[in-house]
């Protein structure tokens, strides 16, 4: 995206919020339990001059909320309010002009859409909520990279010898022992080149039958990424066949806190057997 286009955006939807405000009465929406998120970018790479922290009040929501024909808000049959997904993808839309890094890493719009939808519907508070970005772009420029890989710098990650070793400028930084995706389960690290679009620390990971907090998250595929795993006592070796991970590279957290303070987001990544 270019910064024309990408300042337009942020005009536009900016101009959009400011307008459908004017109309909100937040205080008859909080008598009825609106809620309120903080989207927290803390150890996320964000362009420069974004704050870490954006507050999403009741005032905000309140201006994504559905209306009836005769202006009163709607609610559905639990009576509780319904957002609209036009106001509600303005909203996102602006978010992404704001803190997405074009070619690295953007935020995933569909997902952050569905979180503003609930969020509306269950009126809960989230004082902390990670949004999800996906890579952008790596193609190419991975590609690029890793084409000269005597003297590149990207991280590999071994699934026959369950190892990962770091390489800077052609050497070896670090050189760990994994556990990868569990194999008989068919959570199969997925195979291919792709880049660090992230980083972040103290996440929780949530799946639909898992619940893991790490203290190191470097995701470089959709909602794969290379994290410490406290609760194993055992890395390496044949682990990953039936006990390993749900498709993510697990570290010892030593290993994980090294690599995490050493990488650079847009790293290129290499999975491979």
């Amino acid at each position: 995206m270019n910064k024309s286009l990408k300042t337009a955006i942020m005009l536009l939807a900016s101009v959009f919020m400011v307008c459908i405000m004017i109309q909100a009465e937040p205080e008859t929406v909080q008598a009825k339990g609106l809620g309120y998120t903080v989207y927290d970018f803390s150890g996320i790479s964000i362009p420069a001059g974004q704050t870490q922290q954006f507050a999403v009040d009741a005032t905000m929501l309140t201006a994504m909320l559905s209306r009836n024909a005769d202006g009163t808000y709607a609610v559905d049959a639990t009576g509780s309010f319904i957002g609209d997904d036009a106001k509600i993808a303005y909203f996102v839309a602006m978010l992404a002009a704001r803190y997405d890094t074009p070619g690295v890493a953007v935020i995933d719009q569909d997902t952050e859409k569905a979180y503003i939808k609930k969020l509306i519907s269950s009126g809960a508070v989230d004082s902390a909520h990670k949004p999800v970005f996906k890579p952008a772009g790596t193609g190419a420029a991975v590609q690029a990279v890793t084409a000269a890989i005597p003297g590149a710098t990207y991280i590999d990650v071994n699934l026959t010898d369950q190892r990962l070793c770091y390489f800077v400028n052609g050497q070896a930084f670090l050189i760990s022992d994994i556990v990868t995706g569990n194999v008989s389960l068919g959570h199969d690290t997925p195979v291919g080149t792709y880049a660090v679009y992230a980083k972040q620390t103290d996440r929780t990971l949530k799946g639909n039958d898992y619940e893991a907090f790490v203290k190191y998250w470097m995701p470089f595929y959709k909602s794969y990424g290379i994290h410490d795993a406290s609760w194993r006592g055992r890395f390496g070796g044949t682990i990953y066949k039936n006990s390993g991970s749900h498709g993510c590279v697990n570290m010892p957290g030593s290993n994980a806190e090294q690599l995490f303070n050493t990488v650079n987001v847009g790293t290129p990544v290499l999975v491979h057997y």
